[in-house]
């Protein structure tokens, strides 16, 4: 069987899928479209899933239950580092309140239930060898040791922690706990880091802030440094839609700066080089947004340009990057190669939501999912230098909902292929879209937009003049969402159009059902 494999959730169940040749479903775990939530482990190993009615655990690539348990009604799971623990959350109710609960997968017991009201922090975090446990319960964190979870062996409770994030030093096996707390009464925010289990003494690293609604963590593959992405909900300048954001560097030496942006606009996306963990790379500013590569003096080693792009995806050995625009952006990408700083492809991937690099390092699979788009889901397997070897497009009343390749250490760093100057192929415009009710009739879109003097012998029914009308209003809403990109401020009556938007996607699956 294929080390790159894949992983589908949507409207037809649950199945593996070969991302190499040949490829083809290889197994189906559940036809069912209750399928809530899946984990693969992070060794490749372990895949939970869940659904109203079970809850299960299987091992890859065999597929043979390792763990279930019937007549549980579940919304998320989650697998510890070393899949020795397995975490499932369901909505709190007044007749089941202990609605947070950890199995042991081998034993299949029942090792704790705990009450979790907010969903958004349900999930406990494990060091990678799993020597300790957080949990985040109201404004205190509770660490327990070594799997055992009848008595927390620590706790935070004096920083009144909003977020946190713990990682281990690979090089020291130390590991470090980065919480934030809120600022009230004129006070600043701050993030501190503490060693476990020091938390009584001085922290060993602090960063205050003003600007600060929301802070996202993101620990360097070392665990040694960290990058702080600061946002506010609202931009009291004016200037941006989405507020404002500020990055922050912190290590575990004390060692805290700002980083220097050389453009206006918000921060979209940032990711440290695996494997390099001395450099980051940031894609920030007004459209067309500025890539950059930082190192860990917040001096600028490289610059890849100014594109339509708010995607950064590395493979997992850190020699290739892909940078993309997707979402508002039409899905233009290229990929780098991250030693000798040359782009090697540029190609188009239209309506994309997802984009993610296979095991391999040297394929890419970008991907079509609902809620965010109902209709053309499916995915696209392409090499790194933009071939596309793979398309499934999925028919009309099917949704793909998640996506993910199932991790595996199976394979080396590839060698690349560095194309000639001036070899790298210009991306090919895409297709003309064509609703679904005439793509049986009509092979040739541009000669359909021909105009001609002959009567059209198929006029359009009712419910294909109001298909077009709907995709009309959502042409319009696309344009204005790429003005709200570039910075320009929306007046009411265009934000009120963009509202509508899912209202408009499936009116149009409902027409695209019934024509």
């Amino acid at each position: 069987m294929a080390d790159n494999l894949l992983i589908l959730k949507g409207s037809k169940g649950l199945s593996i899928v070969s991302g190499d040749k040949p490829y083809g479903e290889l197994k189906s775990l559940s036809a069912s479209n209750n399928v809530r939530s899946i984990d693969v482990s992070t060794d490749g190993k372990y895949l939970a899933f869940a659904d109203n009615n079970f809850v299960k655990v299987v091992a890859l690539p065999a597929c043979d239950t390792v763990f279930e348990k019937t007549g549980v009604n579940v919304n998320f799971v989650k697998l510890s580092p070393k899949s020795t623990v397995l975490a499932t959350w369901h909505h709190f109710t007044a007749s089941n309140t202990l609605n947070l609960n950890l199995y042991d997968i081998s034993t299949q017991t029942h090792l704790i239930g705990w009450p979790q009201k907010k969903p958004s922090r349900w999930c406990p975090q494990w060091t990678d060898d799993e020597t300790v446990c957080v949990r985040h319960i109201n404004m205190e964190l509770n660490f327990y040791e070594n799997n055992r979870y009848e008595r927390f062996t620590q706790r935070m409770c004096a920083q009144k922690v909003a977020n946190y994030s713990m990682v281990t030093n690979s090089q020291t096996g130390c590991h470090y706990v980065a919480c934030y707390t809120v600022g009230v009464k004129g006070q600043p925010s701050f993030v501190r880091i503490y060693q476990f289990p020091r938390f009584d003494g001085v922290a060993i690293a602090n960063k205050s802030f003003y600007k600060a609604d929301t802070v996202d963590f993101k620990w360097n593959h070392r665990g040694d440094s960290l990058l702080l992405v600061c946002s506010t909900d609202v931009d009291q300048t004016g200037k941006s839609y989405y507020g404002q954001q500020t990055l922050h560097y912190l290590d575990i030496t004390g060692q805290t700066f700002i980083v220097s942006l050389k453009k206006d606009g918000p921060i979209h996306n940032t990711a440290w080089v695996p494997g390099n963990s001395t450099l980051f790379c940031v894609i920030y500013g007004f459209m067309p947004a500025k890539t950059s590569l930082f190192n860990n003096k917040s001096e600028t080693v490289f610059e890849f340009g100014e594109e339509m792009q708010n995607i950064i995806s590395f493979n997992r050995f850190g020699n290739l990057v892909v940078l993309a625009g997707f979402g508002n952006l039409r899905g233009g990408v290229q990929v780098w190669d991250m030693k000798q700083k040359k782009l090697i492809s540029h190609f188009k991937a239209p309506d994309t939501t997802l984009v993610d690099w296979a095991p391999d390092g040297r394929h890419i699979m970008t991907a079509t999912t609902a809620p965010r788009l109902r209709v053309g889901n499916g995915f696209r397997i392409w090499t790194y230098n933009g071939i596309r070897e793979h398309e499934n497009i999925f028919d009309t009343n099917t949704e793909l909902n998640e996506i993910m390749w199932r991790p595996s250490l199976a394979f080396t760093e590839p060698i690349i292929e560095i194309p000639k100057a001036n070899a790298v192929p210009k991306p090919a415009e895409p297709k003309k879209y064509i609703p679904p009710h005439l793509r049986k009739t009509s092979t040739n879109p541009s000669a359909n937009s021909t105009k001609t003097s002959t009567p059209n012998p198929n006029p359009l029914s009712e419910s294909e003049k109001k298909m077009k009308n709907v995709e009309k209003k959502l042409k319009q809403i696309n344009d204005l969402k790429e003005l709200m990109a570039s910075g320009k401020t929306l007046e009411k009556n265009q934000m009120e159009k963009i509202t509508k938007e899912q209202e408009l996607l499936d009116e149009l699956r409902e027409l695209s059902i019934h024509s």
